[in-house]
């Protein structure tokens, strides 16, 4: 993934470190974790490859954790850059809780969700975020599909994302306010992600 860095984003380059903040529902709760992945700088730009995400119980597999739904699992990705204040490493966690109302629609930006021990929070997307699903039902093209999902609920922003990982642009705050940009598995390479400071 690589786009422009925008507006007053003070980077390094040097020190600068890329993670996806990610968020996943278990059962009705709501846990995340930060994943650092590399980051390359170039100018007035950046690249991160986006590695798979964690498995919340083991913090390594790409299996998500389930949705509290049956047969249904879906996790939620933040790509940020965060810039350390010295050359010490640096601590990053997510209110994932958080993270899931800002994606559902429920709180306006997503200044403060990641806190940065040792650093600041420098870029993250706006306007775009990674999602996987995944469903038992070799049938389900998409969330609204899935047998066990009533969709246009509290989380039907959702209602539209696709099976397996993929990038997502806003589309608006409503049901289907989600649209993948390419369908899953199709596309390694997506360009022209803009990132910029997140408070509003």
């Amino acid at each position: 993934m690589s786009g422009p860095v925008e507006g007053d984003a003070a980077l390094t380059g040097d020190r600068t470190v890329g993670a996806v903040a990610w968020a996943w529902l278990t059962e009705g709760q709501v846990d995340g974790m930060v994943a650092e992945v590399p980051f390359e700088p170039l100018v007035y730009r950046y690249a991160l490859d986006i590695l798979p995400p964690p498995d919340p119980d083991q913090g390594t597999s790409p299996t998500p954790s389930t949705l509290g739904t049956d047969g249904l699992a879906l996790l939620v990705g933040w790509p940020i850059l965060a810039e350390p204040d010295g050359d010490a490493e640096i601590a990053l966690s997510v209110d994932a809780e958080g993270l899931v109302d800002w994606v559902a629609g429920d709180r306006p930006d997503p200044d403060g969700l990641v806190t940065v021990v040792g650093g600041r929070l420098a870029a993250g997307t706006t306007e775009h975020v990674l999602v996987l699903l995944a469903a038992d039902d070799p049938g389900v093209g998409r969330l609204a599909t899935a047998p066990t999902w009533e969709p246009g609920t509290d989380l039907c922003r959702l209602d539209g994302v696709v099976t397996g990982l993929t990038l997502y642009r806003s589309a608006g705050l409503g049901c289907f306010g989600w649209e993948p940009l390419a369908p899953a598995g199709t596309r390694t390479e997506f360009q022209g992600i803009p990132m910029g400071p997140v408070s509003p």
